[in-house]
């Protein structure tokens, strides 16, 4: 065996290994037994229990790289001052529930919003569609 090839296989290395991948690394060995896989395991596993048991500290763990607008010193919007398709979605159907069920604790804001979202998913009547359209919309009734 020439000396670069004993190097190699005396080696050490230390790879950074979140604790998933370590599990998946060791599905993996189990799923195909050799030699090979056997002394990953004998490595693998122990490392593995002292993570799951608390008995060992990551060795690192990333911060995240700041945006251009961060090491500008400006700051990045909140995510929460943009709102998602799906929390205004749900914002609008609870307004609508309390609505159907206490009308009187909605303010005037929250009761255009829930008439508009009727008026958007034919919850009116013909005559409430009408009645919003000529008042909110401007459009005269028919016969007017």
């Amino acid at each position: 065996m020439s000396e670069s090839a004993s190097t190699f296989t005396s080696a050490k290395y230390r790879p950074v290994l979140t604790a998933s991948q370590i599990l998946h690394l060791l599905s993996l060995c189990k799923s195909n037994l050799n030699q090979s896989s056997l002394e990953c395991i004998a490595v693998l596993a122990p490392f593995e229990f002292k993570i799951r048991n608390g008995l060992i500290s990551p060795a690192y763990t990333p911060q995240p790289i700041p945006t251009l607008a961060q090491s500008m010193g400006f700051d990045d919007p909140p995510t929460e001052s943009i709102p998602s398709i799906r929390k205004s979605t749900t914002h609008i159907e609870s307004l609508y529930e309390m609505w159907r069920t206490t009308p009187s604790t909605l303010s005037l804001e929250q009761l255009k919003e829930v008439q508009a979202y009727r008026y958007k998913n034919n919850l009116m009547s013909p005559e409430q569609e009408q009645e919003y359209e000529t008042a909110l919309l401007g459009v005269s009734q028919p016969g007017g």
